[in-house]
């Protein structure tokens, strides 16, 4: 399980497969490219998503914000209440080697490692289930990653609705 308080300024965050984006994207990423544009205006967007590239979590509001990844059959993080206050579609994820989690900004202005979060995952397809909660001090999101033996279609999509309005966070 991967747990930690994050930080976002760029209305989000993202957890993402790094050798199944270069090769959704045919190339490697290029030192400050916004990839997030290139998502949001081409059919990029769709197939970073349908092959399990990155799962995001966006739009929500700016602020800190307890992040949580884990497996299906990992125990909830304290903050993830039974019922949560928003939810996404599921989305897929598949990871060659590395994962990573981080703000939103990755996507915006790439710069390899910077502000990356290593998920230990193993190699492998998952579904990704991604929850919103509202809580004091800190709302919180948990990704909950179930092990499947191929990619199923994406329900999910861009800017699912999952703002838990942080007002209440301390920034």
């Amino acid at each position: 399980m991967f747990q930690m308080r994050m930080t976002t300024d760029a209305n989000g965050f993202v957890l993402f497969a790094v050798e199944t984006l270069a090769l959704a994207l045919g190339r490697p990423a290029v030192e400050g490219e916004n990839l997030l544009l290139a998502f949001k205006r081409t059919h990029l967007g769709d197939q970073v998503l349908n092959v399990g590239a990155i799962v995001p979590i966006y739009p929500i509001t700016d602020g800190t914000y307890d992040v949580c990844v884990r497996l299906s059959t990992e125990a909830k993080p304290a903050f993830a209440r039974e019922a949560p206050d928003a939810r996404a579609g599921t989305y897929v994820l598949h990871v060659a080697r590395k994962a990573v989690v981080g703000d939103l900004a990755i996507l915006q202005e790439w710069a390899p490692e910077e502000g990356w979060n290593a998920v230990a995952l193993p190699a492998g397809f998952y579904t990704a289930e991604v929850f919103a909660y509202r809580a004091e001090p800190c709302s919180g999101f948990e990704i909950v990653l179930s092990v499947v033996d191929a990619l199923p279609p994406v329900t999910a999509e861009w800017g699912t609705e999952l703002d838990v309005d942080n007002s209440m966070n301390d920034r």
